[in-house]
Formats: structure tokens, sequence, C-alpha cells
């Protein structure tokens, strides 16, 4: 019994064996497929993550151009230069000596700031035995945010009897290379529907840097793209300030160094928004050799009156200029000009000098400009004046966010500016 017992135990132990080996060949069968499966799964993967990580160019940010361009060292009229600026199309100055020469310096900006470029100059000059032309550089490469400088140089080769004059074109092409870093862009093609001038107040320091763009936008007076300009500066009244040297008023500068060289970016209907500013005021009257211009409303009465307070540098006359400047150079925008408020009596005293001594210095300023107004600012019909002290009061202010700080507007003063715009 045993004996069959065991023997019994050995042909299940052979079928056993047999059925294990007929599951090894399922299962390595099995894993081939899968294996197929994954590797399908895979290839179907990758041709997927391809067709989504395709690298392009991106031809927004990718701007080559002529920047600048002068005939014999005169700078040229705009019939020279292409709206696009990717093309110059100029006569040369009259040559009739024998060896002469009229050459266009050009220069040609990278304005991209992810991209490198490979630029070719591509000139049609007509033929002719007595003249040569030579275009330097014909091709250059340009680094994103670099410049690159070039000439055409016609010159007279034979004695003529009449002058000649060549008419020359030429067009830029550029291709992009790539970079491992971006930078930059070097010249601002932007138009701005807002520009703002003066100081913390018009950069909106104290007020979580929401500047009047953000209410006339909230107002609805210019849409929610809009782009703003900002060329304010922070802290100018503080009597340490890096801002303001002396004898040189912070809104004068803005004006002249700043907006005058932005014109071309400005829309014809933007709001021009600059406040006059009491910071201006409180930082350079500090200085017994600068003055306020005027001494008392009695100077009003003269009839020399103008020419006497534009005869010399004092905070009227540039403020005149500063008006009558912006008035004339932009006669379409909406140009608003803030005078300054007088500060409160409470104010924190070690910021400022006498608070009656600058009060009255921007009482007569205030007037002054009034004066201006009434005898020359009707030249200027798209240019008003607010006077702030109409509109903000002390319960609208900021005092000293941290040391050496000042007065600021808070959200209410700004809204209320804009409210009288609107209405």
């Amino acid at each position: 019994m045993r004996f069959f017992s065991c023997l019994y135990q050995k042909k299940s132990d052979i079928l056993t064996i047999r059925e294990y080996g007929i599951m090894r060949r399922n299962y390595k069968i099995f894993m081939l497929i899968a294996i197929l499966v994954i590797g399908f799964a895979a290839v179907s993967t990758t041709i997927v993550i391809n067709g989504f990580t395709r690298v392009g160019t991106n031809e927004e940010d990718f701007d080559v151009f002529f920047y600048s361009v002068t005939l014999d060292d005169l700078i040229v009229t705009n019939d020279v230069l292409s709206k696009d600026k990717k093309t110059l199309n100029f006569a040369t100055n009259e040559i009739n000596v024998l060896g002469e020469s009229s050459t266009l310096k050009f220069s040609v900006i990278n304005n991209s700031s992810q991209y490198n470029a490979e630029v070719s100059i591509e000139c049609t000059i007509p033929s002719g035995d007595d003249y040569t032309v030579e275009v330097s550089p014909l091709s250059m490469t340009i680094n994103a945010g670099k410049r690159f400088d070039g000439t055409i140089k016609a010159t007279l080769t034979k004695a003529l009897i009449d002058a000649k004059d060549v008419q020359i074109s030429c067009t830029l092409n550029a291709n992009p290379t790539s970079r491992t870093s971006s930078v930059p862009k070097v010249v601002d093609k932007n138009m701005y529907d807002v520009i703002l001038v003066g100081d913390s107040i018009m950069n909106g320091y104290g007020n979580d840097f929401k500047t009047f763009d953000y209410y006339l936008k909230e107002a609805g007076l210019v849409p929610e793209s809009s782009l703003a300009m900002n060329l304010s500066q922070n802290s100018s009244m503080l009597f340490t300030s890096p801002y303001v040297e002396e004898n040189q008023l912070i809104l004068d500068t803005q004006i002249r160094k700043y907006l005058f060289d932005k014109v071309a970016n400005v829309k014809e209907d933007a709001y021009i928004m600059i406040n006059g500013g009491i910071n201006d005021l409180t930082h350079n009257l500090q200085y017994d050799n600068y003055t306020l211009g005027v001494a008392s409303t009695d100077e009003f009465n003269n009839s020399s009156y103008f020419q006497d307070v534009m005869a010399s540098d004092n905070l009227v006359s540039r403020i005149y200029n500063i008006l009558s400047g912006v008035g004339m150079t932009f006669p379409n925008n909406k140009i608003i000009y803030i005078k300054p408020r007088l500060l409160p009596e409470s104010i924190i005293k070690e910021y400022y000098k006498d608070v009656a001594s600058i009060n009255a210095d921007i009482t007569l300023f205030n007037q002054a400009i009034d004066f201006w107004q009434q005898r020359i600012g009707k030249k200027y019909p798209n240019l008003t004046i607010i006077d702030s002290n109409d509109y903000v009061l002390e319960s609208d202010l900021r005092y000293a966010l941290v040391p050496n700080d000042g007065v600021h507007w808070q959200a209410s003063a700004y809204q209320k500016i804009v409210e009288s715009l609107a209405n």
C-alpha cells in the first residue's frame, strides 16, 4: 500500500512538472507580448512627446533694425529710413571733385532679448564708371542687446563736367541664432497710454505702488490693456536724497532727459500726468543760493513780470518752461498738471524744514502757476491744471512708513483726482 502510495505520489509530481513547463511557456509568451506592448507604448509616447516639445523661434522677440542714420555727419530725414526700419533709400550728397566722397553712417541694433543675429546688408547701386560705392560691412554678427555700426561710401573716381548724386537702396536681412541667456531689450518700442512724471506720489510709494494708471483704468478712462510709462522717482524730498542735486529740479530733469526722448512712444491720446511737486520745493529750497523766483504776488502786476522771472534760473521759471514745453510737444495729448499740496501742520518735523516756511513757498508757487495759466496757458487747451489742495484732505495722506520718510498719498487721494478728470 505504501508502495502504491509512493507511486501515486511520484506520478502526481510528474504531472505537476509538466503543468509547470506549460505554465512557463505560456508565461514567456505573455511576457513577450507584454514587452512588445510596452515597447510600442514607449515608441508611441516618444512620438507624442516630440510632437509637443518641438522648439521654434519666438518671432515676437526677434527684432533687428536700422537704428540711427547720418549722411556726411548730418542727421538724415525720415524719408531715408523705411517705416519698418529695415530699408535705406537715399541719394548721396553732391560730389564733383575727383576723390571726393559722400558717406552714410548707419547703426544696426539687435533689440532681441533671446537671440543673437546674423545680419547681411544687400544694396542696389546704379552702375557707373565714374564712381565707386563701398558698403562696409556687408555682413555682421550682433549679439542680443548690442549694436553694430557700418558705412556706405560713394567716391568719385573720374572728373565730371556736371555734379552727380547716386541713388542707393539697402535692405537689412537678419536670421536668429540661439543663445543660453536672455538680456533686456535695448530700445523701447512700446506705445504708452499713460505717462507719469514727478516724485514719489507719481510712483505710488506709500500706496502699494498703485499709480494713476491703476485708477484711470478703474474709472474706465483708459482700457484695461493700457501701458504706463513711469518716469517718477522716489524719496526726492529728503535732504539726503540721491536723486536731486543742488540747483537741479527733479521734475525738470525728468521732462528734459526722459519724456522728450520718449515722444515716439507716447500715443496721441495718452494721458501725461505731472505732479508739481512738493518734494522739489522742499528739497531745493533748503539751499540758500536757490530761489523760488517770486517774492510776492505784487510782482504779478509788473508788465515785465515774465521777462524778469525768466531772466534767471529759479523754480518758477523752470516750471513755466516745463508747462510750455510739454504743451508744445504734445498738442493732442491730455496733459494733467497737479499743483503741490500744502504740508499738514501735524507733519513730523524731522523730515522737513520749517513747515510754515514751506507752505508759504508752495502757496506762492501755486499762485505763480495760476498766473501762467491765465496769461499763457490758454495756448494749450489740452493742458488741465488741478490744485490738489481742493481734493486731497489730510485724511487722504499717509505718514512715515519707514525711517527718513515723509508724506505720501493714500488710495483715496488718487481716486479723487481721477474722479475730477472723469467729470
